[in-house]
């Protein structure tokens, strides 16, 4: 898929992901893209309204000194 402003949805709801990159992926690279693929795999998303939130705070906000500390 070579569309800009596609939706993080639209490309996780295709099996596989529809995502191409303009170098080919091999060693390390192939494998790193494996890795993410893994973890995103399984995500669930709501139709709601997106937010960031930090999870080494409990208020969720980021800090340097808490980047240091994970």
């Amino acid at each position: 898929m070579r569309k800009k402003s596609v939706s993080v949805s639209s490309v996780l709801s295709a099996a596989p992901f529809n995502v191409v990159f303009r170098r080919s992926l091999m060693g390390a690279n192939l494998q790193a893209w494996y890795n993410v693929v893994a973890m995103v795999a399984n995500v669930q998303l709501a139709n709601q309204r997106d937010h960031f939130a930090w999870v080494y705070i409990i208020m969720g906000f980021f800090s340097v000194k808490s980047m240091y500390r994970a």
